[in-house]
């Protein structure tokens, strides 16, 4: 067995994603519902600000450089802003860490089935290994899945490590000694392209998405702030 790619192991893993998402958002139903309300009232209230702000600087005939440094600088906006940003972590957290404590479960007891593995993984043909290149122990996978904190605490480059050869190892491998193997090496499957070309289309939608709906709104808060 040959080590496995690092595209392989984000298809493999954004499968297993789509298996846990749907429990965390049932068992963290109600944070994800204060969040939204909270996140939706802190960007209506920042971009109402905004309005206003670019309300008084139109009626003021402010040049447009003069007008954007004003917006940047002004401290009832960077007040919105920092409570906007307070709403999103606030909600976020006991989400993230319910969505960690089942991602590691999930990890640590497939890896010690004889698939060796998650679901994802199996679909993809790719199984963790020792060192020598056998079935990880409990305390191997429980370490293994440990470190990989610490590749989320690095901005996921702990994660991109994966993409450098020959071994592909992340960062969490390379602490316990762990390995990810294909079975059978060779390109990846087309339906597992189709798999990761679809989640960027939806992650560009939803940019677009929420940027259409920030746009109405201040167009909206600004014509309120000029009539």
């Amino acid at each position: 067995m040959a080590p496995a790619g690092f595209w392989k192991r984000c298809a493999a893993w954004t499968l297993d994603a789509a298996i846990l998402l749907p429990l965390t958002c049932m068992l963290a139903a109600s944070s994800l519902a204060t969040m939204g309300a909270a996140t939706t009232a802190a960007a209506q209230t920042l971009l109402n600000e905004v309005a206003s702000a670019m309300a008084r600087l139109l009626e003021q005939g402010s040049d447009p450089i003069g007008s954007a440094l004003a917006l940047v600088h002004d401290p009832v906006l960077l007040q919105g802003s920092q409570a906007l940003a307070a709403a999103l972590t606030h909600g976020l957290q006991p989400v993230l860490i319910t969505f960690a404590m089942l991602t590691g479960l999930f990890h640590v007891a497939f890896e010690q089935t004889r698939w060796r593995g998650t679901p994802g993984k199996r679909l993809l043909g790719i199984v963790v290994a020792d060192r020598a290149g056998a079935a990880p122990s409990l305390p191997l996978s429980l370490l293994r899945n440990g470190a990989g904190v610490l590749s989320w605490l690095s901005l996921n480059l702990g994660h991109a490590l994966a993409a450098l050869p020959p071994e592909h190892r992340a960062l969490h491998d390379r602490i316990a000694g762990t390995r990810v193997l294909a079975r059978h090496p060779g390109p990846m499957p087309q339906w597992a392209r189709i798999w990761l070309i679809a989640q960027a289309v939806l992650f560009v939608l939803a940019c677009v998405g929420v940027s259409w709906w920030a746009q109405q709104a201040l167009d909206a808060a600004l014509l309120r702030a000029l009539g």
